[in-house]
């Protein structure tokens, strides 16, 4: 399953998780108080019982230690009042009839009745073999079964019989022709004395993800089950597991786990994801760049100007990127120079050479960070810190690079008149860029360099840097990042996201998930972010082929961000490198990608550790 596309897939698999946690809201008043029982401090053990029940790892599962206490946790979140907004009614009123149409059920409606026969802890998994494994019965209708015996179990625990015969009444059951997750859905009810013994808990059961609802997946084992499903089954075409199977890559991942627990208003997350072993493309050359053992991140902070709206630290190791470097480059290039320069130079010789930018990989380090904000007049002001190699003085340095740049036709010269950082002056761009970086300025001291998008920009490092006001100070009472962390990114969403919101809207782009069109009533008024958003935070590890996300947020499935960005460098190298094959065999380009150009977020190729 490719990293990009996670974002989709987790949120096919946990649809039906957030509309049980949803239907709190959306139930008739008091209605979801029938039944209701306080959280059982016992659920936590009996949880990894309940998933030992499975004759196997479900390629696919949603787990919850006590599904009666999420609507009561998910109704304290910034994100369902944002649902409950009033402003949202009409919204609200689509969504649930969209996921009410893909799940065969009312599930805010059946959610009241059907929980008070629950004992706590509840699963949902999708169930299946693999390619020419011996297939299992199910008990579906015969005329109602896929090609194959792919299906989704909501397996529960009950505490007696009589409890277990009322939900198997009261689970609907789907009409003939019905087109619905419904169709390969069956509900397993576990009475607690069947529960397995805990010395018969699988590995994977007992390392269940902590959280208050989590989902363990094996990546590749279901690309290849839904793989043969779709190919085989013509009936069978639901358009919540197609979003999930666009763009899916099953050879790159081989598990995935996905916790969330509710606090208050924000959502804690924690996703880990391991590679495939045979996954050994330029996904994952982008992954290994990342460095398993930064450095301490305090020079980086010091020399990033603070009072920012977005910063993003990274610390990586460019040259692991081998034989994609020089395409990455390539991409980078264009991207900032844009299509013009691409269609007329950017397949010429001198620009596909291999050493093209040598002369910044020598002085990279690694340690970089990125911080923006946006004004008034609406240009936005960005800042690159890196850290530099400084066995060179700095005069050196600063005659070397312009030197260079102008090499590949980017002359910079000092800029007259400007504040000097310690006694070096900054070298300011003869040319108009495009972007965010339309007049580049570079600040220089020994052991740092700086890319401002502008003068502007330039004056708020110079001030900061006179004043301390940076990063550094601003993270000294600050216990939310781990000491491994390779990449962090903080965004202020309630300054960011309503200006995005707006310019998007005022774009008239269509609103898309993939190739599936968003419907208009699903998308909110801005003020429905009004003191709700509040600051996202989010960082990312490394250890050998497993990645480990964490974040915390008024959204879900935050925690999918960075390893996503990582995804979209990897395909925009692929694209870059497909692109320039294309123009050298003479064929001609698809207009569509004879430019790739970089997500707008900061493409994170890590780099070396931050020198002492």
């Amino acid at each position: 399953m490719g990293v990009r596309s996670m974002c989709r897939t987790a949120f096919a698999a946990l649809t039906l998780t957030l509309c049980i946690l949803a239907a709190k809201s959306w139930a008739a008043d008091g209605a979801d108080k029938v039944g209701e029982k306080k959280p059982d401090k016992s659920v936590e053990a009996t949880l990894p019982r309940l998933l030992a029940s499975f004759e196997s790892q479900p390629l696919a599962v949603i787990g919850c230690e006590d599904v009666r206490a999420l609507p009561e946790k998910f109704a304290q979140s910034s994100f369902d009042k944002m649902l409950r907004d009033p402003s949202y009614a009409k919204g609200a009123a689509h969504l649930r009839a969209l996921i009410n149409h893909e799940a065969g059920m009312d599930i805010a409606a059946l959610w009241p009745d059907f929980s008070k026969h629950l004992s706590g802890p509840a699963t949902l998994a999708l169930v299946g073999s693999l390619p020419g494994e011996q297939k299992k019965p199910i008990s579906v209708p015969a005329e109602k079964q896929p090609a194959n015996d792919l299906h989704i179990e909501l397996r529960v625990l009950v505490p007696n019989a009589e409890a277990a015969k009322m939900l198997q009444e009261q689970w609907p059951k789907p009409p003939r022709g019905n087109q619905s997750l419904l169709t390969i859905s069956k509900l397993v009810t576990i009475n607690e004395v069947e529960l397995p013994a805990q010395d018969k808990v699988p590995k994977w059961a007992s390392e269940w993800p902590k959280g208050d609802v989590a989902l363990l997946a094996t990546p590749r084992k279901l690309h290849l089950a839904l793989k043969e499903w779709f190919e085989s089954s013509e009936g069978m075409q639901f358009d919540i597991v197609a979003l999930a199977m666009e763009s899916i890559r099953g050879a790159d991942l081989e598990k995935l786990s996905l916790s969330m627990s509710f606090a208050g208003e924000r959502i804690a997350e924690e996703l880990v994801i391991e590679l495939s072993p045979e996954c050994k493309n330029a996904f994952s050359r982008v992954v290994s760049t990342l460095r398993q053992e930064p450095a301490p991140w305090n020079a980086l902070l010091g020399a990033t100007p603070g009072e920012m709206d977005a910063a993003l630290q990274a610390n990586c190791d460019f040259r692991a990127l081998g034989p994609d470097l020089p395409d990455a480059l390539q991409a980078t290039e264009r991207f900032l120079r844009g299509k013009k320069w691409t269609q007329t130079k950017g397949y010429q010789p001198e620009s596909l050479a291999a050493d093209r930018f040598e002369f910044l990989l020598r002085l990279a380090t690694g340690a970089f960070s990125i911080v923006a904000k946006p004004t008034l007049a609406g240009d936005v002001r960005a800042i690159v810190a890196a850290r530099i190699k400084n066995e060179e003085k700095i005069d050196a340095i600063r005659a070397e690079l312009v030197k260079q740049l102008e090499n590949v036709g980017a002359e910079f010269d000092t800029l007259a008149g400007a504040r000097k950082i310690g006694e070096v002056a900054p070298l300011g761009a003869l040319f108009k860029g495009r972007g965010i970086f339309t007049a580049p300025v570079i600040g220089l001291s020994p052991g740092w360099a700086w890319l401002c998008s502008s003068s502007s920009a330039y004056l708020d490092l110079t001030t900061a840097l006179k004043t301390g006001k940076t990063l550094a100070t601003e993270a000294k009472q600050d216990t939310f990042w781990r000491a491994n962390d390779a990449v962090r990114l903080q965004i202020d969403l309630e300054k960011v996201v309503k200006i995005a919101y707006a310019a998007w809207m005022l774009s008239g782009a269509e609103p898309r998930i993939g190739s599936f069109k968003v419907h208009p009533d699903l998308l909110p008024a801005p003020t429905i972010f009004d003191d709700r958003l509040g600051t996202f935070r989010t960082g990312l590890s490394r250890q050998g082929r497993t990645l480990t996300a964490y974040s915390h947020s008024a959204v879900p499935f935050s925690s999918l961000l960075l390893p996503g960005v990582l995804q979209e460098a990897a395909d925009t190298i692929e694209n870059t490198r497909r692109a320039t094959q294309r123009v050298l065999a003479r064929e001609k380009p698809d207009a569509g990608r004879v430019a790739p150009e970089i997500d707008k977020r900061p493409v994170i190729e890590k780099q070396p550790e931050i020198e002492k």
